[in-house]
């Protein structure tokens, strides 16, 4: 999908200022594994954790080549570990205390361990999609601000992306679904199912570095502007935090 690879240039421009080899880290949510294997390149010790079955079988079968990738199944492996770094991509806005989250994830990094995370933008208004795919609520720059803020943890990079595309995207999404009924599933089941539409049969077209490469420099230029579809932040644990 566009909006992966738009955020996953956005990661790669700040990850290149960070040195990951041989550090533990922690991948939130990881569903298809895809950023898993990017970061475990990068030289770190990846650990994985995901509430989805389907996530664990699938990024298990994806990630089998790569010594240095370990999926954990519980909380309790999780709580056994101080990360260097954690990372975790749309998965906050699916989670209902996000503050009590951000707290918690705040308090398995080591000292000085840094958080790289992203949200949906406000910037495209909360709709049908929303609901469909579970999200509680979307964010500006002040939310996630005062959010890591309150946790005692210094933001090092707030960046917007996927601007105009992603936009353009996810208005379609939502207009393909305008009418749907939504059954009275929990919202963490909601976001397990996966988009389909038939907008998602064009989107694949145009998934690709080569189409993409003029939208990676025009959401570099309006990074700082809060026009994007989503919000990429790195912060970092304030020592003795």
């Amino acid at each position: 999908m566009p909006r992966f690879l738009l955020r996953k240039n956005m990661v790669d421009k700040i990850i290149k200022h960070e040195n990951l080899k041989g550090k533990t880290c922690l991948e939130i949510g990881y569903g298809s594994g895809e950023m898993l294997r990017y970061f475990s390149k990068k030289g770190a010790i990846m650990y994985g954790y995901d509430f989805s079955d389907e996530a664990f079988l699938m990024a298990t079968e994806r990630t089998k080549d790569l010594k240095n990738i370990h999926l954990l199944k519980s909380l309790n492996e999780v709580n056994s570990i101080k990360f260097d770094y954690i990372f975790s991509f749309e998965v906050l806005e699916h989670i209902k205390d996000d503050y009590a989250t951000i707290f918690y994830w705040s308090q398995i990094l080591t000292n000085n361990g840094k958080i790289l995370l992203s949200v949906p933008s406000k910037s495209v208004k909360y709709n049908k999609l929303d609901q469909y795919v579970g999200h509680y609520r979307k964010y500006n720059s002040q939310d996630i601000k005062q959010i890591f803020e309150i946790n005692n943890m210094k933001i090092i990079t707030l960046w917007h992306y996927g601007f105009p595309i992603s936009n353009i995207v996810e208005e379609i999404r939502a207009f393909a679904i305008r009418n749907k009924d939504f059954s009275s599933e929990e919202k963490e089941e909601l976001s397990k199912v996966s988009f389909k539409s038939n907008v998602s049969m064009i989107i694949p077209l145009f998934s690709n570095d080569i189409f993409l490469y003029p939208l990676y420099l025009i959401q570099q230029l309006f990074k700082n502007f809060s026009w994007g579809s989503g919000i990429l932040c790195l912060c970092e644990k304030n020592r003795g935090n």
